[in-house]
């Protein structure tokens, strides 16, 4: 693998042997020699074979490498990003990703399969007593959010924040289960010191150790099996990452703006951010949609109403609430840890004082503040270049 990867400079010569045989046998050298340095200094290439310079023959090559120890590379992170600007040579973005760099740790929340829903609906009637109905749609918005929350606060365990421990690529669910079942023998076996629990500790421990054993055999066998001359270092470095269960956090590393390259992730989201809220701006359609927009809004005369008018604009109804409380199938919660199994569950009275609230929006027009809050997920299009923000659409929890 290491020889493979330390020849690409060499193998960049081969192109031009016919035109000019010395020049390739000097070349030729010259990546012998890097390929004897990396040999000898416990160094790799990290170039997955991506060229990296386009010359004025019209003709690709990678005469730019980048080296790294041995001891890093598995943290590394390397990308030719396809856009010249101005070069001949492609800039190359090189990361190494540490725990510091990228916390693993995922956010809270309440764990809706081991909630205690008898419990819950007891906390909203009683904390549902402490905040009193109000006409300023804002504070009862935030009083209904606070009596859901405190109950579930009761009631609902929340989901583990720890820091994402290392996974490694043999563990499996049999392997899990076989663990479990061992140390639950053991903790047996502490509460009664019998022979006949050491022996069945001892069986539970050995048949973990067995598997544990034959899976990360098979997983060195399943790794070896790819190590061959025509695999790519990309390949390579992606199954030792795996071996070594180094997490690769799938962010953005770059974006291409204005003609410049962003690796800042406070940058990024600013410019993700200005980009969706500018969209349904009027200044991205052309001044004659403008123009015909403005005429035919002016144009319009409401001489009379719709026969089903005065059914749209009725208040909404309790069975309407139900109903779409029902058909809302999504259990992710937004900043506030509020899911829609939270919502479903309230108190049927709880749901009417819902029903008062949403109708007191649809009357007024006024949206609660934290309603137009959102954690905003960016998810990548098929097919699309990385680099561009028009390639990713947005997810708002």
């Amino acid at each position: 693998g290491k020889t493979y990867e330390a020849t690409i400079y060499a193998d960049a010569a081969d192109a031009d042997y016919k035109e000019n045989p010395q020049a390739y046998t000097i070349e030729k050298k010259k990546g012998t020699a890097i390929e004897n340095l990396l040999l000898n200094s416990n160094l790799s290439v990290l170039n997955d074979g991506t060229p990296t310079h386009f010359s004025t023959h019209n003709t690709f090559s990678h005469i730019d490498l980048t080296i790294s120890s041995l001891s890093i590379v598995p943290m590394c992170r390397w990308q030719v990003i396809e856009d010249l600007h101005n070069s001949d040579h492609y800039p190359i973005l090189t990361q190494v990703q540490t725990n510091s760099q990228y916390p693993q740790t995922k956010l809270s929340k309440f764990n809706i399969k081991k909630a205690n829903w008898v419990t819950y609906q007891n906390k909203i009637f009683q904390f549902n007593q402490h905040f009193s109905t109000s006409l300023n749609v804002n504070k009862e918005a935030a009083s209904i959010r606070k009596i859901i929350k405190l109950s579930a606060n009761e009631s609902i365990p929340i989901s583990s924040n720890k820091k994402r421990t290392k996974t490694v690529h043999w563990w499996s669910n049999e392997i899990q289960i076989l663990r479990n079942r061992k140390q639950e023998s053991w903790r047996e076996f502490r509460r009664n010191m019998s022979t006949d629990n050491l022996i069945i500790y001892k069986k539970n421990n050995a048949t973990f150790n067995r598997a544990k054993k034959l899976a990360k055999i098979n997983s060195f066998k399943e790794f070896t099996n790819n190590l061959n001359p025509t695999a790519s270092s990309a390949t390579l470095w992606q199954n030792i990452r795996k071996l070594t269960g180094n997490f690769t956090p799938q962010t953005i590393s770059y974006i291409s703006f204005n003609n410049n390259i962003i690796t800042s992730a406070n940058e990024i989201s600013n410019i993700f951010a200005k980009h969706w809220s500018d969209n349904s701006k009027d200044l991205n359609f052309s001044n004659v949609f403008k123009s015909e927009k403005s005429q035919t809004l002016a144009s319009l005369v409401i001489t009379s109403c719709p026969s089903r008018s005065s059914e749209i604009e009725s208040p909404f109804n309790i069975q309407e609430l139900t109903r779409s409380l029902k058909t809302s199938k999504g259990k992710t919660p937004g900043l506030d840890k509020i899911s829609y199994p939270m919502i479903s569950m309230v108190p049927k009275f709880f749901k009417y004082r819902i029903l008062d609230l949403f109708n007191k929006i649809f009357d007024s027009g006024i949206i609660p503040q934290f309603f137009k809050t959102a954690s905003v997920i960016t998810i990548h299009k098929n097919n699309k270049p990385i680099e561009d923000i028009d390639s990713y659409r947005p997810i708002s929890l």
